[in-house]
């Protein structure tokens, strides 16, 4: 029984990772478009 849950929480623990990982390629995405944004709307400012 120890073995199993120490496999389960090997398991659970990189579920952990993986998710936070997203996460955090979620939020560098975000950020990424928002720039981009500013920057498109500055450029069409500029040829204005």
């Amino acid at each position: 029984m120890d073995e199993i849950r120490y496999i389960l929480d090997k398991e659970t623990i990189r579920a952990m990772y993986r998710i936070a990982s997203n996460n955090k390629s979620k939020r560098k995405k975000r950020s990424r478009s928002k720039l981009r944004k500013y920057k498109d709307s500055n450029c069409k400012n500029n040829e204005d």
